[in-house]
């Protein structure tokens, strides 16, 4: 599904896995949306907790960024438990693992 990240139609903790990868810029960015600078990083802080409000207990978040990792990592939801050490130009994959809830 292609959407907007800071807002999805779906029910609070509905997924096991979410992938989510920066908007494109040129002729993709036009079909697909693209983060502006001037609300970038309202839209990345929105975007993550979004993304981490539907997914599971349990579940991992994907991300791809491609440019300067000091723009989004003061959005992370928690450390990503893998992701890229020495990146290929400036594109970035990262995993978050969203813990379990204890048991009551």
């Amino acid at each position: 599904m292609v959407g907007d990240f800071r807002e999805m139609p779906f029910d609070d903790e509905a997924f096991h896995i979410v992938r989510e990868k920066q908007p494109p810029e040129g002729i993709n960015g036009l079909k697909y949306g693209a983060l502006h600078p001037e609300t970038e990083q309202d839209d990345l802080r929105r975007g993550f907790a979004e993304c981490w409000r539907v997914l599971a207990p349990g579940g991992s978040l994907i991300f791809k960024w491609a440019g300067d990792i000091k723009r989004v990592k003061p959005h992370f939801p928690v450390t990503p438990i893998v992701g890229t050490r020495v990146p290929r130009g400036q594109t970035w994959w990262l995993v978050f693992y969203k813990p379990r809830k204890d048991p009551a």
